[in-house]
């Protein structure tokens, strides 16, 4: 279940990028245009459905390398933020919340926690024969719904109120996740033609309108792997791919670049007051417009990660080969310890 990404799939993910920041752009400066908000929210959604569809395969180097992306994008976020004075190193607490920032963002721990578990989802679906999947999910499609109950009027008093339920959480991801891997496993992009998951995207995008395309939502689901399984199919000019192939690497650091508690937070205070009163379509051009210097300013604040990476690719992909090399013999080593047999490389 294997596959290399092709371009098509990367230009989705260059597309689902610039959607979120006009979301981070429209919620994170009062959410005045609530309707287009709703309705950009499954971009989320369908990063993580790329994820599930082709497999996290989880190593120690990749978790790290992860980590150290996460790292990189906080810090200079800090640091751009103390250059135009969002962020003051004199402050008692600027530490303290320099590292709330840096590791706080409700999708980079949802995502780890994702990687940890992905290998547990890969290894039981891979496992369960078709006869039994529809026993096995049922209990876990009751649980995303439960989840998304949580946001629900009437619903959500029916139902009791867990901790780990919601939208901003790891099992809003898993559930994505889950979701992906079952498609790709019933193989649904052969399945169903283009006109089905037109029909499915057109009744599914109005309630996501309606604000009912949270996250943990199913209707944010359906509407990712519909987006996900038309993109699949579009072919690219070779222009564009080249262009894909640039942008593609820095989508994940931009999105930990735009934080809002980062430098990012003058320039969504300042589109606030200036949407306020104005007309619709001007709001949504000055949403665009944010969106778009976010997205710019974003890719050349990575273009010093991904220098450092080009110039010692080679050393760097050797020292990931290492830690995975001693990662696999401390698993073997674990395992002989408490009577365990392991087999494979």
């Amino acid at each position: 279940m294997k596959t290399a990404r092709n371009a098509n799939i990367e230009l989705l993910r260059i597309c689902l990028m610039f959607g979120i920041f006009i979301l981070h752009a429209i919620y994170h400066s009062g959410n005045q245009l609530p309707a287009v908000s709703n309705c950009l929210r499954w971009c989320v959604n369908c990063f993580v459905f790329i994820s599930g569809w082709y497999g996290i395969q989880f190593s120690l180097s990749r978790l790290l390398r992860f980590v150290a992306t996460v790292a990189y994008a906080g810090v200079v976020a800090i640091a751009v933020g103390v250059l135009v004075g969002t962020w003051n190193p004199s402050d008692n607490a600027f530490l303290s919340n320099a590292y709330k920032m840096i590791v706080g963002h409700w999708f980079v721990v949802a995502y780890v926690i994702l990687m940890l578990v992905a290998p547990l989802v890969n290894s039981a679906l891979e496992k369960i024969s078709s006869e039994k999947l529809s026993q096995i999910l049922l209990p876990f499609v009751f649980l995303l719904f439960w989840s998304w109950s949580q946001g629900l009027p009437l619903i959500s008093t029916a139902l009791p109120l867990a901790p780990g339920f919601g939208d901003y959480t790891p099992l809003s991801l898993i559930g994505v996740y889950v979701c992906a891997r079952v498609m790709r496993m019933l193989k649904v992009d052969v399945r169903v033609d283009a006109v089905k998951l037109l029909v499915v995207l057109c009744a599914c995008a109005p309630v996501c309108f309606w604000g009912f395309g949270t996250y943990s939502s199913f209707f944010a689901i359906l509407v990712a792997g519909s987006v996900f399984l038309l993109f699949e199919r579009c072919p690219i000019q070779a222009r564009i791919e080249r262009i894909v192939t640039i942008l593609s690497p820095s989508m994940f650091s931009m999105l930990i670049l735009s934080q809002k508690a980062g430098w990012t937070l003058p320039l969504f205070n300042r589109l606030n007051g200036n949407m306020v009163n104005q007309p619709i379509y001007l709001k949504g051009i000055s949403a665009l417009s944010l969106a778009g210097l976010l997205f710019a300013g974003c890719l050349l604040l990575d273009v010093p990660r991904r220098a450092f990476c080009y110039v010692f690719h080679e050393a760097l992909h050797r020292a990931c080969k290492y830690i995975d090399a001693k990662y696999y013999i401390f698993c073997v080593n674990l395992c002989g310890k408490l009577g365990f047999s392991v087999g494979g490389g």
